[in-house]
């Protein structure tokens, strides 16, 4: 995914895939996009605080 894709996509579903594993890791919803950090904002639980992800290791979720 990049950032393009992922703006885009705020309010999808995606899947963390772990860099070292590439194995789906957890999932999560977009919530927004940072452009300066160059990363998206992922909220992987209901209540959870938005976690910063780098866009490489996000899938949307309709891939698995």
């Amino acid at each position: 995914m990049n950032l393009s894709d992922a703006e885009q996509s705020i309010g999808e579903r995606v899947i963390y895939v772990h860099p070292a594993t590439r194995q789906a890791d957890s999932f999560g919803v977009i919530a927004g996009v940072d452009h300066v950090r160059g990363l998206v904002l992922v909220r992987y639980g209901d209540n959870e605080p938005v976690e910063p992800t780098h866009p490489a290791n996000l899938r949307p979720r309709s891939i698995t």
